[in-house]
């Protein structure tokens, strides 16, 4: 959903607009405030891990290597804040290691002392945002049309349902009452995280919150079709206030980052989710804002999927319109279609206002979806934020399939299992998801039309793919180049174009000559 604020541009070590602020103001008038340091150890944590390395592991040396750089570069700052809140000129003083900064609110003679340290790169405003109302949507659509459109239940029936994944969101809360959703908490201290009220159960007052996480994971496989992942266990962090509208700001989404990294303050205990989704934007279409751009980075090299909205726009069709932080590097923006495969008018559209590339980078169903609302109850939304969360469960859904995938890989999975020949646009991204054909690009070689077989279908698509009748595309491109075959009888896979060869070795697979 869209975070309603204006876009803030950086110029100088004072924001622009906060350093006129703070000329007119009396020098005593607080105001609250991000102080980032130019030592930034997001810089320093992304050199390539081992293969060997495990999610665990490579979350643990991230973590230290973010704090202790903190710890170091912040100790000169540390001690005058510390100075300033005795003598009642700050106060609210948060450090950080995940941007390795400060939030504080201060005076403004102080803040402007602050700006003047050498270590302190910028001072920005510690900015308010309202989460634009989600109006329910009725659709002609039967209720479960979207786990069938990203046929979900072709990994259910082959007993893969999200067990072993562990899902996230950061947005109002989640109703922990509700039946479909209560069950799946992970519980204790490290699944929940509320910065306004330190709550120690989770709970919801808008209903957003809910909604989002009742598409990744609640209800069933058989008589309460709601989650991609209905096996997969959930935690989350409360980003949003309880006012209405909900209210966020930059340090309480930095605080929901950095306690991703490390719910329990444990590296060693590995208890990170596999993906967050990210229901929310700062309502800055056409503009690029990289207030999280080291928070992202620092969670997806730690191996947590970061899963962002495209954004809601209020002009049908309008292009160039990518939002943050979807448009940030390492984030996986998602667009809206509806219940005939359409993208939704509201979906924004690429390039992305970054770096130009294509956006987003896949769609999912985002119209009339059935979802978990407050009070036990069900209701049907519409947005791009209730297209996200299908692309997180379909990752807690190959993360079930295959425990060791790793990130990266399930996003290349799930872009070029449905990227098609003419390639990825500004419209759709790679294309539309379908979770079946994401796990038969990784799982299945030789299934190129990812229906879960190899068969004549199969050997006869690539015949008219290798003649040209047929347009290649990704998971034909993945899935047919499988000759040679390795002395253990398994694809090798060659660097050429698809080739008689491979269709013989399918041929020969679909018919029970020989297996892998």
């Amino acid at each position: 959903m869209l975070l309603i604020s204006a876009n803030s541009a950086q110029s100088g070590t004072i924001d622009p607009e906060l350093s006129r602020q703070l000329v007119a103001a009396p020098a005593v008038r607080e105001f609250a405030v991000l102080v980032k340091l130019k030592n930034s150890a997001s810089k320093n944590v992304m050199p390539k891990s081992s293969e060997n390395e495990t999610k665990q592991s490579r979350t643990a040396r991230i973590v230290h290597s973010l704090r202790s750089e903190a710890e170091f570069s912040q100790r000169n700052l540390r001690s005058i804040l510390a100075q300033k809140e005795n003598s009642g000129r700050a106060r609210n003083n948060t450090p950080f290691w995940i941007f390795n900064g400060f939030a504080v609110t201060a005076t403004a003679d102080t803040i402007q002392e602050l700006a003047s340290i050498p270590d302190v790169a910028e001072v920005v405003p510690d900015r308010i945002f309202a989460l634009a109302s989600t109006a329910a949507a009725t659709s002609a659509a039967p209720d479960n049309w979207n786990l069938i459109t990203i046929e979900a239940p072709a990994l259910w029936n082959r007993g893969f349902t999200g067990h072993g994944a562990v899902v996230s969101n950061l947005d109002t809360g989640v109703d922990i009452s509700h039946t479909a959703l209560g069950g799946k908490w992970r519980g204790g201290s490290n699944s929940w995280f509320d910065p306004y009220n330190n709550s120690s159960v989770p709970y919801d007052q808008s209903g957003h919150g809910t909604a989002t996480m009742g598409i990744m994971v609640a209800g069933n496989t058989s008589d309460n079709l709601v989650g991609v992942a209905p096996d997969a266990q959930w935690i989350a962090a409360k980003i949003f206030d309880d006012s209405k509208p909900p209210l966020a700001t930059l340090s309480k989404i930095h605080q929901a980052f950095q306690w991703l990294l490390d719910p329990d303050q444990n590296p060693a205990t590995g208890d990170s989710p596999d993906v967050v989704n990210n229901s929310w934007d700062l309502d800055n279409p056409g503009l690029y804002d990289g207030e999280f751009a080291a928070d992202i980075q620092s969670l997806k090299s730690a191996g947590i999927n970061v899963v962002s909205v495209s954004g809601n726009v209020l002009s049908p069709q309008q292009t160039g319109t990518s939002t943050s932080p979807g448009n940030n590097p390492g984030a996986f923006p998602v667009g809206a279609t509806d219940s005939n495969g359409l993208v939704t008018y509201f979906s924004a559209r690429g390039p992305s206002a970054y770096d130009g590339s294509f956006y987003p980078a896949l769609t999912a169903p985002g119209a009339g979806i059935r979802s978990t609302d407050l009070y036990n109850t069900y209701v049907s939304f519409s947005g791009t934020s209730f297209a996200a969360p299908h692309v997180a469960g379909a990752i807690a859904l190959l993360k079930s399939a295959v425990p060791a995938l790793s990130a990266l890989d399930a996003e290349t999975a799930l872009k070029n299992a449905v990227v098609t020949a003419s390639g990825p646009d500004n419209t759709y991204g790679y294309g539309k998801l379908n979770v079946a054909k994401a796990y038969a690009y990784l799982a299945s070689p030789g299934d190129v039309n990812g229906d879960g077989k190899i068969d004549l279908i199969d050997v006869i698509m690539v015949l008219r793919t290798i003649v040209g009748q047929y347009p290649s595309n990704g998971l034909i491109d993945k899935n047919a180049n499988l000759y040679p075959l390795g002395q253990d009888g398994k694809p090798m896979g060659h660097s050429g174009s698809v080739n008689i060869q491979d269709a013989v070795l399918i041929l020969q697979r679909a018919i029970g000559l020989i297996t892998w």
